[in-house]
């Protein structure tokens, strides 16, 4: 499925809080995961599985160096992680189109029936927000920074933040990273 993909860059402006984002648009490929399905009710979705799509650029991005690697381990209860986000928070709010990170502990770990997981913050701390869906969660330490999960949204008005786990997606998503290398 060809998609269109914004990234944005960030250097310092004369705008409010000095930052100045540029994006910029790209045409990609996107590669949904292989197991990718979903259960809908009346009342919604109910179930997942694979949820993730890798893209693949047609060009690269200019300026970026990719700087993290893939978890071998899951997340655990009470590791503190970093998430990303881009887009609205509320409506006519002084953080609403730029990029915002901040930390907060894993409250809550689902596996899925084959092993596929996902995990929430619910504690105070910092959240994702609506239009944040497919950024990026890391763990921290002195070895560098591993991908540990993609978010898929958030619930209850914003005060819990839903992530794909990347731990068992890893050799999947690094197949991916291989062939886009050699092409």
């Amino acid at each position: 499925m060809n998609v269109t993909v914004v990234t944005h860059s960030y250097e310092g402006g004369s705008s409010p809080g000095g930052i100045v984002s540029n994006p910029r648009l790209y045409q990609g490929v996107a590669s949904p995961h292989p197991g990718f399905t979903t259960k809908v009710r009346r009342e919604g979705v109910v179930s997942f599985e694979g949820d993730l799509a890798l893209v693949r650029l047609a060009q690269p991005v200019k300026g970026v160096k990719i700087d993290f690697r893939m978890p071998k381990t899951e997340v655990a209860i009470d590791e503190s992680l970093v998430m990303v986000g881009y887009g609205n928070t509320r409506h006519g709010s002084e953080s609403s189109g730029r990029r915002r990170f901040g930390r907060n502990v894993v409250t809550d770990i689902q596996l899925s029936a084959g092993g596929n997981g996902a995990f929430a913050f619910r504690s105070v701390g910092a959240h994702t927000h609506e239009g944040d869906s497919g950024g990026p969660c890391f763990r921290e330490g002195r070895g560098g920074r591993w991908l540990v999960g993609i978010n898929m949204g958030n619930a209850n008005a914003g005060t819990i933040s839903l992530f794909t786990s990347t731990f068992h997606y890893r050799a999947w998503i690094e197949e991916r990273m291989r062939q886009a290398d050699t092409d």
